[in-house]
């Protein structure tokens, strides 16, 4: 399998939340992701399992959005 390699604008969009969020994650550690040249990449099936082992199993509100895990 082969890896795709997201931004962190990619990673923002996807998970509807700003860049710098997406940052403070990651200077957190709590989003896995590689410097790369000097900039961070995400890899896609690495962000599949860190979604997975976060994301709420409470009930979905009609109407909420979510990211698809089929989006990563």
């Amino acid at each position: 399998m082969q890896n795709r390699y997201l931004t962190a604008k990619q990673v923002a969009e996807l998970f509807q939340l700003n860049v710098d969020s997406v940052y403070d994650l990651v200077g957190a550690g709590q989003m896995p992701a590689t410097k790369l040249g000097g900039r961070w990449r995400f890899d896609a099936e690495e962000l599949r399992e860190w979604f997975k082992r976060h994301r709420s199993h409470a009930p979905m509100v009609q109407g909420e959005d979510r990211v698809a895990e089929n989006e990563l």
